[in-house]
């Protein structure tokens, strides 16, 4: 075997292979002699259970992951934007109204940025300087 531990998600895969192979071994006893080995029946379906709900939360985390990585790429957009829009301003007149207006939305901080706990996100803080 290699040396160090195995990744979450081999250690999920690996489990989850067990519960396959254990179902399987109920199963092959309750077709090999129903009558014998009935009292297995309530266990067996209970491990199809447990297989149909992890399928259900594999898909949900499948598609919470994909949403992450889409605003993940959003947020670099936006960022990526706001640094084009704090580069063209650098050079404008500083007394402009509307300049001066541009630069204080870029530079607010966490102080003047609150969001809506109906947004379900977490309050952030742009630092436009830097690489993110």
């Amino acid at each position: 075997g290699e040396v160090g531990s195995p990744s979450a998600e081999g250690v999920d895969d690996d489990i989850w292979g067990l519960v396959e192979t254990i179902s399987m071994e109920i199963n092959g006893m309750i077709n090999s002699d129903p009558e014998k080995n009935q009292y297995l029946v309530p266990s067996a379906t209970k491990l199809d259970q447990l297989r149909a709900m992890n399928e259900v939360c594999h898909k949900s985390e499948q598609i919470f992951r994909m949403t992450q990585l889409g605003l993940a790429m959003e947020r670099k957009l936006y960022i990526e934007k706001l640094r084009t829009v704090e580069a063209a301003i650098q050079n404008m007149d500083h007394k402009d109204p509307f300049v001066a207006q541009i630069r204080t939305i870029l530079l607010q901080d966490d102080e003047n940025f609150q969001m809506s706990e109906s947004q379900l996100v977490p309050k952030t803080r742009l630092y436009l300087s830097s690489n993110v």
